[in-house]
């Protein structure tokens, strides 16, 4: 389990992280995350580990032009 801290509303949530067969790293538990906080395909969101509270961060960097998308 890892700490997901979202920066800009100061949430934490618990989710799993895990390795799957080509070695990238699968958040479960992220889909919950996504429904509530609406992100949409194309939206920029930014991940990076804190040393210092042993968590990772996340924070969305850029909402996806809708007009892009179409």
């Amino acid at each position: 389990m890892v700490q997901l801290y979202e920066y800009g509303s100061e949430i934490t949530t618990a989710v799993a992280m895990k390795r799957d067969e080509n070695r990238n790293f699968k958040l479960h538990g992220w889909s919950c995350i996504q429904r509530k906080r609406n992100f949409r395909t194309g939206d920029v969101i930014v991940f990076w580990w804190d040393k210092n509270y042993g968590r990772l961060n996340f924070e969305l960097l850029m909402i996806a032009n809708q007009s892009f998308l179409n």
